[in-house]
């Protein structure tokens, strides 16, 4: 924001009322930019003659040269702080960096800051990571990686990891809790993770945890099995989370109110992903009671409600004045809406695969009709998008 305010950024874009901007450079800036940083940034050329030793930040495309054969020309920029190994996926198929390969890069550059491999079908990642004492910023996104290092917890100093889009991945380190700088941990679409580590919790500078799996059997029945209690401690957590597999936890109200969403007013997106194995056994009112500890803070912008089998939904959505986008997907005996049209912020409302479902409200239908015809201005005043899709028994 500050660089918006200095002019270096022409205008801002805020992405449907999150707290996701998009910023935009003018021409003449970008050139400056670009003569100005000219010495300490470099993107390698095809003869990856161009490095400078004095050289900070560099960016090496993986097909534009010989990545292997060229590597051992920059080892006189061995004082690099960022490494960035682009793959462009739209151009080429697929792309693999070889772990000898990757050993020589965490060889060569001792001093990184920053590093990233996104992108480049790894399927595992060499112990000598943990040599990279300085390391800040680590970006592992869409590799085949089913299993980090236990090395990986050496990077005290490491603030950011990001894991996202490794759909293999299985599990997290065991010792997790000895990344002591870590700020933001990205497992967005890992959806093979079975379980989060124990001592998660006690990460409480974390800020980003964009998933947390519930894992099978009760809490601390073995090294693996963590509850929703560890959510308690992380007290600065903000932007998105996914909460998956809730329907593990039977009879559990405690644990859910101990991960106390509602006073995490910096969340703005939230998914609750009940994930249900099978229908057997679902009792409505162990749902309920569980989606009612559940209970959100007034801030969140962001809601979606998936697989959820209690008959009525919590009336606490009614007061989530500040809420842009409501989803409520797969919750087949739900029977029962609280009233939504109150949500002045409201644009977005997506309501799918409800067989229960026949009023959208739980009130007198009559109250909201007369509401909407007395003042049209407070009956959804905000609603732009409206879906209603696979209803069986809906009436009105």
């Amino acid at each position: 924001m500050e660089l918006l305010w200095r002019s270096f950024f022409q205008d801002a874009e805020e992405d449907r009322g999150m707290n996701r901007r998009r910023f935009k450079m003018h021409d003449l800036i970008h050139d400056l930019a670009q003569y100005v940083s000219k010495t300490d940034c470099t993107l390698v050329d095809t003869s990856a003659q161009n490095v400078k030793e004095k050289g900070r930040h560099l960016s090496f495309s993986f097909y534009n040269v010989s990545f292997f054969e060229n590597l051992s020309t920059l080892v006189k920029a061995n004082k690099i702080r960022t490494f960035i190994l682009a793959y462009d996926k739209w151009k080429y198929d697929q792309g693999k960096i070889e772990e000898l390969t990757l050993k020589k890069l965490i060889f060569t550059f001792r001093y990184l800051r920053a590093l990233d491999l996104h992108g480049l079908n790894m399927k595992m990642l060499p112990n000598t990571i943990g040599t990279l004492m300085h390391l800040k910023y680590l970006d592992l996104s869409s590799n085949d990686i089913e299993v980090l290092p236990s090395y990986i917890t050496k990077l005290v100093n490491l603030r950011t990891l990001n894991l996202s889009q490794c759909e293999r991945l299985r599990e997290l380190p065991t010792d997790i809790q000895k990344l002591v700088s870590l700020k933001h941990l990205d497992i967005e679409d890992c959806e093979n993770l079975t379980h989060m580590p124990c001592g998660l919790g006690q990460l409480t500078s974390l800020q980003t945890l964009t998933l947390f799996v519930v894992s099978k059997g009760p809490p601390s029945s073995s090294k693996h099995c963590v509850g929703l209690v560890e959510l308690n401690k992380l007290n600065d957590l903000r932007g998105k989370i996914k909460i998956k597999n809730l329907a593990r936890l039977k009879d559990a109200t405690p644990e859910f109110k101990a991960a106390n969403l509602k006073d995490r007013q910096r969340l703005s997106e939230l998914e609750l992903d009940w994930n249900l194995e099978s229908d057997d056994g679902v009792d409505a009112s162990d749902d309920e009671n569980s989606m009612d500890s559940l209970q959100s803070h007034e801030s969140l912008k962001s809601l979606r409600v998936d697989g959820y089998m209690g008959v009525r939904v919590s009336s606490w959505l009614s007061f989530l004045t500040n809420l842009v986008v409501l989803s409520i997907d797969s919750c087949k005996k739900c029977q029962y809406l609280p009233p939504l049209y109150q949500l002045s912020s409201l644009r977005g409302l997506w309501i799918s695969n409800m067989d229960g479902l026949e009023y959208m409200t739980d009130g007198d239908m009559n109250d909201e009709i007369s509401a909407s015809l007395a003042s049209p201005s407070t009956f959804f005043p905000s609603l732009h998008t409206l879906f209603l899709g696979d209803y069986q028994n809906l009436k009105g």
